[in-house]
């Protein structure tokens, strides 16, 4: 269910587990205008710490946080890997965790009263990370670089979705996001959101 041209890895994965790997993009990232997300920046205040919250964070926003003097953050090992291709050094690691849990858990991120904080994510994002910082007296602020949109899913994809599914062609459904698991019930219709609800799903976090 992941975007087109993201869900390779994952994929290949799959495949060399001896497993199938059915895409179905249900959600589209597309960026920000470049005049809105300069706007939205110049009004927040110099960052202590910068926390990108996805490669997709990475890929829209790191061009913005170039130059950046203080701490940088990644959620995820992808994410880490990204911002070191980008040039720019991540100080606040959680490891192999890739939620916003994990994040929190950092030794970096507890005694943050007073500092500046900028989380890089998409419009509409998770709200948890921003909530607990404010909760440490941190003051937060956003910089949405990209918007997830539902992907143009059509009626030959459901039918032929739906037949795969029917002739027990999938066993096991996958979404990364809240963003994806509302994308993907909301393209569905009704007969085959049964069938989602008898598959086991796979998420990577609570």
């Amino acid at each position: 269910t992941r975007p087109a041209g993201q869900s390779g890895a994952l994929s290949k994965a799959i495949e060399s587990a001896g497993g199938t790997a059915v895409s179905f993009p249900v959600i589209d990232i597309q960026p920000r205008p470049d005049d809105e997300i300069r706007r939205d920046l110049a009004g927040t205040p110099a960052p202590d710490i910068v926390i990108f919250v996805s490669r997709n964070a990475v890929e829209f926003g790191a061009p913005y946080i170039a130059g950046h003097k203080g701490d940088i953050a990644a959620i995820g090992r992808a994410t880490a890997n990204q911002l070191a291709e980008a040039g720019l050094c991540v100080s606040i690691d959680p490891g192999q965790g890739f939620t916003s849990e994990q994040m929190l858990e950092h030794e970096d991120l507890q005694a943050v009263a007073g500092k500046s904080v900028l989380i890089v994510r998409g419009a509409n994002g998770r709200p948890l990370l921003g909530n607990v910082l404010s909760e440490r007296s941190a003051d937060v602020h956003y910089l949405d670089t990209y918007e997830r949109n539902v992907a143009g899913v059509t009626e030959a994809d459901i039918t032929e979705l739906d037949r795969s599914w029917q002739s027990g062609g999938i066993d096991v459904v996958s979404v990364m996001s809240v963003a994806t698991f509302e994308a993907l019930v909301g393209v569905l219709p009704s007969g085959t959101l049964v069938r989602l609800r008898q598959t086991p799903l796979v998420a990577p976090g609570e």
